[in-house]
């Protein structure tokens, strides 16, 4: 045996390389195999990567094959891996992001692909729920090569076709729900026939469909003041700042915050992704995709983790009370206004009592763990059935409706949930046990059309005044102080409450 020391490969890394060059990385491992693949060109069965940072802050990663790829000094990421796909000699840098987030880029330097946080699913890989970590990739073969040259090789005619039918299942939410797109791809892309390619495909085109509609509004109205024709302004969609502080956190979960540094509308849009969220569920078709076994396994809906789903029964009311209100701030009754009609838009401002249940549901602790186990963001999701039935796990399942559990049950796990089922069946499916159920929707509900007519009224004849006395009867009548009567009576309430 000789002297202690790195092999060969990565102690000759920095020779030739300018003066105040380093080795950021290198490591040489046994190949599984002596087949090529997108990331492994093994050499005599051994695999290699080296990153070298230049003095110039440009780094160079190349594999023991000699396949290189170069990161740009003003480029963030970790270089990880040169990668080829089936029909092409591109090589594609990987770099690794932080909290688990892959980036592709071409040669020049632009963006091809992204995952989300945690190895979960984007827009860019929605046929798959969760990758593998990246010291795995090596291991990754394509799918279907054949599929993927047809990619390859798809036109500006046929990415035209996906785009204009993508614009036109966004204009139309309930035939993009019920398949349309995905049946599109289906279409002008028949050689590609994996399920789990053709739903990273649909991704995509609706991420670009989405980009396009945002560059498509300046120039639409570009268009009609150029043509001196008169243009309607729609109003911007309140972001989540604006509506945490118009709802005064009733509702909310408490995981957010206001910034004093972002805009109004430049902010997030999580809260307005629930009601459209449910929406969509609501108006599922009786046969959709085949969901995920459990709600573990879904990826993280956003909309869920700020807006409390278990307010909905009561939160359009709220919505109506703090819009009508003589002390709400016009901007916050416009942003009010602006999300009741979202609710009312998406069916969610008059729940029927026997199409929702509150239930308690089992997970055998067995799912959970071993190699096989269920995974996933284990929190907040939207569990689609058939026929727009679905299963809403709000935040902190674990503890929602704990108090209907009886005894220890070291064997399980247990979820609460809320179950809405148009048919009123309420068949828990598999691999749930129903612990228990019981009513969400309070009756007696309110009368069919009552948002458009309060809406209607309110545009009409503005808000309502606000009479002190109001607050003292109130305080007189519940005991409460006339501090807190003012603010109740006035549709505000107690600062970041989640109280409903």
């Amino acid at each position: 045996m000789g002297a202690p020391g790195a092999p060969r490969w990565i102690e000759e890394a920095l020779r030739g390389e300018p003066e105040g060059s380093t080795l950021e990385a290198a490591w040489l491992l046994p190949a599984p195999s002596v087949v090529r693949g997108p990331l492994c060109a093994p050499v005599d069965r051994v695999l290699g990567r080296r990153v070298m940072r230049l003095p110039d802050g440009t780094r160079r990663c190349e594999d023991l094959s000699g396949r290189t790829v170069v990161v740009p000094a003003d480029r963030g990421g970790d270089p990880e891996h040169a990668l080829v796909f089936p029909g092409t000699d591109r090589l594609v840098t990987v770099c690794q992001w932080w909290e688990g987030t892959v980036r592709l880029h071409d040669p020049d330097g632009a963006l091809l692909a992204e995952t989300g946080t945690g190895y979960r699913a984007g827009p860019f890989n929605a046929g798959t729920a969760l990758l593998p970590h990246l010291r795995y990739w090596r291991h990754l073969q394509p799918r279907d090569p054949q599929e993927s040259a047809a990619l390859r090789r798809l036109d500006e005619a046929t990415a035209a076709a996906l785009l204009t039918g993508a614009m036109a299942a966004l204009e139309d939410e309930k035939a993009d729900d019920q398949g349309g797109l995905p049946a599109l791809v289906g279409t002008l892309l028949p050689e590609v026939g994996h399920q789990a390619l053709r739903t990273g495909i649909t991704g995509v085109v609706r991420f670009a469909a989405e980009q396009q509609r945002v560059l498509d509004a300046p120039r639409t109205r570009l268009d009609a003041a150029i043509a001196g024709g008169a243009r309607r302004e729609s109003r911007p969609e309140p972001g989540d700042e604006l509506l945490e502080a118009a709802v005064n956190g009733v509702g909310l979960t408490g995981r957010s915050s206001l910034s004093l540094y972002t805009s109004y509308y430049s902010s997030g849009h999580d809260l307005y992704g629930l009601p459209r969220l449910l929406g969509r569920s609501m108006r599922s078709p009786a046969e959709p995709a085949p969901p995920a076994p459990a709600h573990v396994e879904l990826v993280r809906q956003n909309p869920l983790r700020k807006l409390d789903a278990l307010a909905l029964p009561e939160l359009p009311t709220i919505l109506a009370l703090r819009a009508g209100s003589e002390c709400t701030v016009e901007e916050h009754r416009e942003a009010l206004d602006a999300f009741l009609e979202v609710f009312d838009t998406q069916g969610l401002t008059e729940l029927d009592p026997g199409h929702w249940r509150s239930v308690r549901l089992r997970l055998d602790r067995s799912l959970l763990v071993g190699p096989d186990a269920l995974s996933g963001a284990r929190e907040e999701a939207v569990l689609d059935l058939a026929g727009g039935a679905f299963l809403l796990f709000p935040s902190r399942p674990y503890h929602f409706l704990i108090e209907w559990d009886s005894g220890e049950d070291p064997g399980g796990v247990r979820f609460g949930a809320l179950f809405h089922d148009p048919s009123g069946r309420f068949e828990v499916p598999e691999p749930y046990t129903l612990i228990a159920s019981g009513p969400f929707v309070p009756e007696p509900t309110r009368s069919p059309g009552w948002v458009a007519a309060f809406r209607a009224e309110l545009a009409e004849r503005g808000p309502a005044t606000w009479f002190p006395s109001a607050a003292e009867e109130f305080a007189r009548r519940t005991g409460v102080t006339p501090t807190m009567a003012g603010a109740r009576s006035s549709g505000r309430g107690p600062e970041r409450s989640t109280d409903v």
